[in-house]
């Protein structure tokens, strides 16, 4: 069952192997909870149980809206949904309504999209796109969303003009598990270098895909190349078909992978293949100011420089001066603009005074499930500071938003690529401390989700402008890293 919250609303993202609920204030994230019970292993009249486990503890006595997108409205699913056809705007006016015994549940099925000719359909990646359309006002591109069956949608005018499905992610799962290959492939291994030159000789010479994948396989017979090698040239193969049939989509238009989290292949690829860089907001990267020592007199001014050069994730530690003012001058001026809150918190009542002057971030040394709790039960986002996976697994028992890896120059890229291995997918994880211009890369390469940025950005002295030269030059390293 899940943790007690009182949500407005429950997003449900229903797919064919899992079932995912979120409880939702507003825009704001109360909690998450997820099952193996897919669409695929549930009958119709099975649905409304298996989503009553997850969400059973948010309801009250009154209805409460639940949107859900996905499978669930397949023809196999709790009901059908029927496709819209493109061009459409994801807006989710339309919907269907499964029956429900529970009189407190009022569900709402969202319909996926259709395209004529070349025939093709999506279900669920109409609400990721959606939702980046509502954090990039009048943003006009081609969208990549990465997955077993990749999507290129071609977005204008706040609408689905057009999309291709790709089978890059279950191809290269038979090839690397159910071919031949599979004996010359370590699917844990990664080759950057190896992977840009396949993928410019599948880009000049796409006839020759198919016979260079057999010579993949030759290679390592007779030459006994590594076999972590041959993942970046087996995978790229494919990445290249991908990128071959998009370039006349992509050219002249901005591209973003929706869910790659820093590094990227298909932003190497689009790098490699003369198109523009992969770019959201420009107000979205995932690196957290951390303004230990600022005065409540400097920090409107210091967060407007931080904004210009495109952070929106500013921390106040409360060991500074006046720090709660501090934050509250910040929210005042740019709650519209910025993911604001504090640091260094250790206990419930310094939660409560972040709370009550309107901050919405949380960052802890350290890993307090009573914090933790206390943070999410207000609504807002917590990062606890860890070290250990016990640590980590504590946190995110907890609620946990994500993972600040604390000291980072301890545990270091090689100690986050290690945890990885055992982090529930999705788990974000924040390098804090050691981590920094001059090893972005590193980090990213071990699976970094994010930082966050100290005395690299700002020391108690520095100017606004100080500052923004700083916060310039950070946010520039980091897109080179991640591209």
């Amino acid at each position: 069952m899940s943790e007690q919250v009182t949500p407005d609303w429950i997003a449900v993202d229903w797919g064919t192997t899992h079932l995912r609920v979120w409880a939702m204030q507003g825009g704001t994230q109360l909690a998450h909870a997820q099952s193996d019970d897919g669409m695929a292993k549930l009958e119709r009249d099975q649905f409304e149980g298996a989503l009553l486990k997850l969400i059973e503890g948010w309801l009250g006595t009154s209805t409460m809206p639940v949107i859900a997108c996905g499978m669930v409205g397949a023809r196999q699913g709790w009901v059908e949904a029927p496709y819209t056809a493109v061009p459409a705007k994801p807006d989710h006016s339309q919907h269907a309504l499964p029956v429900c015994d529970d009189p407190r549940l009022h569900v709402r099925v969202i319909p996926g999209l259709k395209q004529a000719s070349p025939a093709d359909v999506m279900r669920g990646e109409e609400t990721q796109i959606a939702g980046f359309l509502a954090l990039n006002s009048g943003w006009d591109g081609v969208i990549c969303l990465p997955g077993t069956h990749t999507k290129w949608a071609h977005v204008s005018a706040g609408e689905v003009v057009s999309f291709q499905t790709y089978m890059t992610g279950e191809q290269f799962e038979l090839l690397s598990t159910s071919s031949v290959l599979r004996h010359s492939v370590d699917t844990d291994g990664w080759d950057k270098p190896a992977f840009e030159e396949a993928l410019a000789d599948s880009l000049s010479r796409p006839e020759r895909i198919s016979a260079n994948l057999f010579n993949l396989r030759a290679c390592d017979l007779l030459n006994g190349c590594c076999p972590s090698v041959l993942v970046g040239p087996t995978g790229c193969r494919r990445r290249g078909q991908q990128l071959i049939s998009n370039l006349r989509r992509c050219l002249g238009r901005p591209g973003c992978p929706s869910n790659c989290g820093g590094w990227c292949p298909y932003g190497i690829g689009r790098s490699s293949s003369g198109l523009p860089p992969c770019k959201g907001n420009s107000m979205s990267r995932p690196l957290i100011a951390i303004l230990r020592g600022i005065k409540p007199s400097e920090a409107i001014d210091v967060a407007a420089a931080l904004l210009d050069a495109g952070i929106d994730r500013i921390e106040v530690p409360t060991n500074s001066p006046d720090p709660f003012e501090s934050i509250g001058n910040i929210v005042d001026a740019f709650a519209k603009d910025a993911l604001i809150g504090a640091g260094t918190i250790l206990t419930t009542e310094q939660v409560d005074q972040v709370d009550a002057v309107g901050g919405k971030l949380i960052v802890s040394p350290n890993c307090d499930p009573k914090v933790i709790a206390h943070t999410k039960a207000k609504g807002m986002q917590s990062w606890p500071g860890v070290f250990t996976p016990t640590e980590a697994f504590a946190a995110l028992q907890a609620g946990a938003d994500g993972l600040k890896l604390f000291p980072g120059s301890m545990a270091g890229p090689s100690g986050l690529k290690a945890m990885r291995a055992i982090l529930p997918v999705g788990t974000e994880v924040f390098a804090v401390g050691g981590a920094g211009p001059d090893n972005f890369d590193k980090w990213i390469a071990a699976s970094a989700d994010g930082f966050g940025l100290g005395s690299a950005i700002y020391k108690p002295g520095m100017t606004a402008k100080d500052v923004g030269v700083a916060a310039k030059a950070i946010v520039a390293a980091y897109d080179v890293a991640i591209s």
